[in-house]
Order: C-alpha cells, then structure tokens, then sequence
C-alpha cells in the first residue's frame, strides 16, 4: 500500500474509534446520575422539544413559498402529529407522515 492509501485507512480508523467514544463517554460518566430527578425531567421533555424544534425548522420557509406548497406542509405535520398522538408510534406517524408528503408534491 502506498501512503495515500495508509493515510486513509489511519483517517477512517481515528473517526470510527472518535465516533465510538463519543457515543460511549456519556454512558460511562453518567451511568449514576440515572435516578437524578434532573435527568429524568431531560429524558422526559427533551425529546418532544427537540421534535418541535425540528418541526419549525422543516417548515420556516412554507409561508415564503407557494400557498399549495404551505397547504401540503401544514396538512402533513398534522397528519403526522395526529397519527403520533392516536397510535404513540414515532416510526408509524413519520412513515406515513412522509409518504403523504412524498404523495402530494407528486
């Protein structure tokens, strides 16, 4: 192999052992800190406001486009959210959510 070609290698083996430890660092520091009242409020409302932040991210510019455009944003986030709120099954209502998004722009 030439050094192009070990370089490479010595890249992908330092992000894959980077990315490794990222994931795995937080497990180990705070493996005690579970039962914090603290950590509990965080697994409990972090992920739904991390979801409505997405949601106003994906849709900040539907005003700014057509009102088709802003019609099928809108009547799919509803859908998504209505399929979540009835079935509590995040990959059900994003599936569906999508593909009623996906069905309508075509």
């Amino acid at each position: 192999m030439n050094n192009s070609t070990n370089y490479l290698w010595s890249a992908i083996v330092v992000m894959s052992l980077a990315t490794f430890a990222t994931r795995l660092i937080p497990f180990i520091l705070l493996k005690k800190a579970s039962d914090l009242s603290a950590m509990k409020f965080i697994g409990k409302y972090l992920p739904p406001a991390i979801m409505i932040i997405l949601v106003i991210y994906c849709t900040r510019g539907a005003l700014s486009e057509s009102h088709s455009h802003a019609l099928i944003e809108l009547s799919s986030v509803v859908l998504t959210a209505g399929i979540q709120i009835w079935k509590r099954n995040a990959l059900l209502s994003i599936s569906i959510g999508t593909l009623f998004h996906q069905l309508l722009l075509r």
